[in-house]
């Protein structure tokens, strides 16, 4: 904010280079771009509330706008609903969301950072806060706002002692497996806790360690039968299609998807698990990545008109941005072979020793994610795909049947992206025959080099992706070149 205060205060008749002097702040000039250094944390920096009474002011002659900010509890699917204090008649509707803390202390290669530091909101704030907001706005839940919660387990057991102070309902959507133990998940069930999320992101360790997770599929899986164990709703989210991406990744993916739904002793097609394509946001080894195979622009007005379409981008396939160099076929069936695998594995398994699901998995079972299923349609509608729609809850259909999935492996897979992209070429046809361009197939993008996948035997950090762009990188002749790559590779390094 101080930072924001300078750069206000300066007059407009001063050079752009006394812009570019404050820290944080990039200018362009012509084709040349000027950058300081990235902001730093500042000392003694305290984590500010939201102020709705602030909001409301700029609502003009419509403060029922302010309304939206709080979402009735049972309009957010299973993040309380399966939780049998939601059905306490005492409780308030509202939801509200609270930041406890900013920043991260991961460095996830697909993960944008703005600045470094992890820094802790104050606890008597955030009790006035919530003194403040349960009366005046009729509040009984709390969704923690966090990317990474309880990375300080002294500060999130305090949060928790509040929760359970005040009566409140919460949830937390942005947390590492590595974050929480056991006694941790017991105790936050103890303080309101209904819902705990992870990010998982891929069932294979040779995919983790290219995002730079620094953890393992077992770690992950300790975090969620935990929550499972406990009650505590904890859906997984998945990404793929980052570079070293393929078949054995994919199924890896699917097997481990399908073990997870075993343990938890639901049908896979029943956890309704979110599955996202990597998507590359600047200043991230991602984003490097992409500049240095030509996917994004070199040059400035190709690179904004970049940044200007990623406001709309969604994180499916129809938006994806082929930074694996995969083909056509792959790409479009990543999701559906993901979820093969996962119902292949779980009916082996079942067959084997059939699961006994808990009371807990048969109610999760038995409701519907009305959050999951309002994403899917708004991000179908707002990349003009909305037609594809039908095609894709066909071949979900059809990619159930018991033939398909009696199937052997490679026949199944083959199967699935020989079908799904014969149908989508044939729909895309159509389109083009009655005059409408609605997706090209990613032939309108360049096409990276078959990424190299790290050795194994490596050191942690050498299999990151972050490790491949750093050695790919050129030698730079001025200071727009190395102002530039100060930009690309982000505040995080």
């Amino acid at each position: 904010f101080s930072r924001f205060v300078e750069f206000v205060k300066i007059d407009a008749t001063d050079r752009l280079e006394n812009l570019a002097d404050i820290p944080g702040l990039c200018v362009r000039k012509g084709n040349e771009i000027l950058f300081s250094e990235y902001a730093k944390k500042p000392s003694g920096e305290r984590i500010v509330m939201p102020d709705y009474e602030f909001f409301k002011s700029g609502l003009e002659d419509q403060p029922e706008l302010l309304d939206r900010y709080f979402q009735p509890a049972d309009m957010m699917g299973n993040w309380f609903a399966l939780d049998p204090r939601f059905k306490q008649t005492h409780r308030r509707p509202n939801t509200a969301q609270v930041p406890t803390t900013k920043g991260c202390t991961a460095r996830c290669t697909f993960c944008q950072r703005s600045t470094k530091g992890y820094r802790l909101a104050d606890i008597n704030d955030l009790e006035r806060h919530l003194i403040d907001i349960i009366g005046k706005y009729d509040v009984g839940y709390i969704d923690v706002l966090d990317e990474n919660f309880g990375s300080r387990r002294d500060h999130a057991r305090q949060f928790a002692d509040l929760m359970k102070k005040y009566d409140l309902l919460w949830t937390a959507t942005g947390v590492r497996c590595t974050n929480v133990n056991r006694a941790d998940v017991e105790y936050f069930k103890s303080s309101g806790c209904c819902s705990l999320k992870f990010g998982v992101e891929s069932g294979s360790q040779l995919i983790l360690d290219i995002m730079e997770k620094n953890f393992t599929t077992e770690d992950v899986e300790r975090a969620l039968t935990a929550c499972w164990d406990n009650d505590i709703y904890s859906p997984l989210a998945l990404m793929v299609g980052m570079p070293g991406e393929g078949d054995d990744t994919i199924r890896e993916t699917g097997e481990w998807v399908g073990e997870m739904a075993y343990k938890l002793g639901i049908h896979p097609d029943s956890m309704r698990y979110a599955l996202f394509y990597a998507l590359p946001f600047p200043g991230t080894p991602l984003y490097e990545h992409c500049v240095q195979h030509n996917l994004i622009g070199q040059d400035l007005e190709q690179e904004e008109e970049y940044l200007i379409s990623l406001a709309a981008a969604g994180t499916n396939k129809w938006c994806y941005l082929n930074v694996n160099g995969a083909d056509t076929a792959d790409i479009l069936s990543w999701d559906y072979r993901v979820l093969w695998q996962a119902r292949k594995t779980f009916s082996i398994l079942s067959n084997q020793t059939p699961p006994t699901p808990t009371q807990f998995a048969i109610d999760w079972m038995g409701r519907d994610d009305l959050g999951e299923k309002a994403s899917l349609k708004r991000s179908l509608t707002r990349n003009g795909v909305l037609s594809l729609y039908a095609l894709e809850g066909i071949s979900r259909w059809l990619f159930s049947r018991r033939i398909i999935q009696s199937l052997p492996g490679w026949s199944g897979h083959l199967f699935i992206k020989m079908f799904f992209f014969s149908a989508v070429l044939v729909y895309t046809w159509a389109k083009r025959f009655t005059g409408k361009e609605v997706f090209a197939l990613y032939k309108d993008r360049p096409r990276p080099k078959q990424f190299i996948r790290p050795n194994k035997s490596e050191k942690r950090l050498k299999r990151s992706l972050r490790a491949s762009v750093a050695d790919a990188r050129v030698n730079l002749n001025s200071s727009a070149q190395e102002n530039r790559a100060k930009l690309l590779e982000g505040v995080a390094g």
